[in-house]
Order: structure tokens, then sequence, then C-alpha cells
């Protein structure tokens, strides 16, 4: 399993460089953010594993940080600890109603937040493995995860996650899709534009509630988009062929 990632948000900078090196020399791969606001410019280019966070900072409040983590489907997996001075039972429960995965106070022991960490591996490295397929589309195409979702009769939502944030995913259910979405788009035109995606990577999570009844065999769409797809490549074609003869005949 490759490095876990931990995004470790605090506006206190003695205390974000001595983490970094505390959890860089346990092996985590640690990157420190001053603000909840430079912490979202880092989400938009990696996506840890865990996020360790203050309460109490500058510019937007950490409640409202882990709210706007968790509510976003592509980050809603990532564990969340809050570390705080805030040691009062309503903050701790306001923070776990928030989506936060743990609530640890200061001062706290750096062998007992550890410890906390080690627990949520555990929990990620079960869920990665029960999630079957995860991976990079630069090796697999989506043809082949739908494929191979439909031989196994899985239930779930495959989702795909694009540099461009965009929102896409497919309900599956025992070969069946069910529902598809790209952006504003859903059924057959949505299909169309996600089989066009070459970039990004995906999770399929079994663990998502998905309709039991409906929609059409994986594999009937599969070739009824592909002939779309070929009728709109030859109509693209015949518009060059059509294009470049009218520039040769007016130019």
């Amino acid at each position: 399993m490759e490095k876990i990632k931990i995004l470790f948000v605090d506006d206190d900078k003695n205390l974000c460089s001595t983490m970094k090196s505390l959890l860089s020399k346990n092996g985590f791969e640690t990157t420190a953010a001053f603000s909840a606001n430079e912490a979202y410019k880092y989400l938009e280019k990696q996506k840890p594993d865990i996020i360790i966070s203050d309460i109490i900072m500058p510019d937007i409040d950490g409640f409202e940080f882990c709210k706007s983590i968790k509510e976003k489907e592509r980050y809603a997996d990532i564990e969340f600890i809050f570390l705080t001075a805030l040691n009062n039972r309503d903050d701790e429960i306001k923070g776990l109603d928030m989506g936060a995965d743990d609530y640890i106070t200061k001062p706290f022991s750096y062998e007992t937040l550890l410890a906390r960490i080690k627990t949520k591996i555990r929990k990620i490295k079960k869920t990665r493995k029960e999630n079957i397929l995860r991976g990079d589309l630069s090796q697999w195409s989506i043809t082949d995860i739908l494929q191979v979702i439909e031989m196994g009769e899985k239930k779930g939502r495959l989702i795909i996650y694009t540099d461009r944030n965009d929102t896409v995913w497919l309900d599956v259910n025992k070969g069946n899709i069910i529902e598809a979405r790209f952006n504003r788009y859903s059924g057959n035109k949505a299909l169309q534009k996600i089989l066009n995606i070459t970039k990004g990577t995906f999770l399929f999570d079994p663990e998502r509630s998905v309709a039991a009844h409906g929609g059409k065999r994986i594999l009937s769409l599969l070739l009824s988009a592909a002939t779309d797809l070929d009728e709109k490549k030859e109509y693209d074609k015949r518009r060059e062929i059509i294009s470049a003869l009218k520039r040769k005949i007016w130019d």
C-alpha cells in the first residue's frame, strides 16, 4: 500500500512544523496548511487519506471546514480528526455532528494521536479492500470497468474523479445501470459523456444505496452508446469534409 497522506491544518505554524516532522518520521506523507483556505488549495491538487484540523482558525473555522469536506462526494471518505483546544462537551458533539470521525483536545499526547491515526488507517485499509475496484483511468477504460462490474453482478455506485472536479457517477445493480450522472446530464447523454473520459481516477462503492429494480443491462447500453458515438464521429467527419470544401470554393 502506498504511503498514507495526511493534511494537517492549523494556524499555529510552530505546531504545524512540529507535527509535519513527527508524522513524516512515522512514514506518513504529510502536508501542513495554515488555514482552511490554504487546505482547499491543496485539495484541488491532492486527496489526503486523513485530515487533522484545528477548529479556531482566522478565515473559516474548523466546523465549517469539516462540514464542507464531508458534503462533497469526492472527499466524503477522508478520515477527519479534530485537534483543538475546545474541550467543551457541546463542541465535541458539534464537531462529530459536522461529520468528524474523531475529536482530540489540546494539550494532547502525540502517542495518543498516533494511536488514533493508526485506527483510522486500519479502517482505510479495510474499506479499500472491500471496495474491490479502485484505480486510475490510464490503466482501465470505463467500458472495462463496467464489464467487470456486470460480470460480478455487483451493486453500488461507480464514482469517477476528474481533474475538473466534474460530478460523475453510475449506479449499478446486478448488471443493470440504474442511473447515470455527468454534471447536469443524466441517462444516455450522461453515459455517452462518461464513456469519453480517459483521465482521472475511479472508485466503486458497494456500500452506496441504489435502487433495487429497474435500469438497463450494462452490455446493452454500452453497445447502444458505442453506436451513437460512431454515428456522431461519422457526422463530425462529414462536417469537416463539407467545411473543407466550402473553404476551397469560397477562399
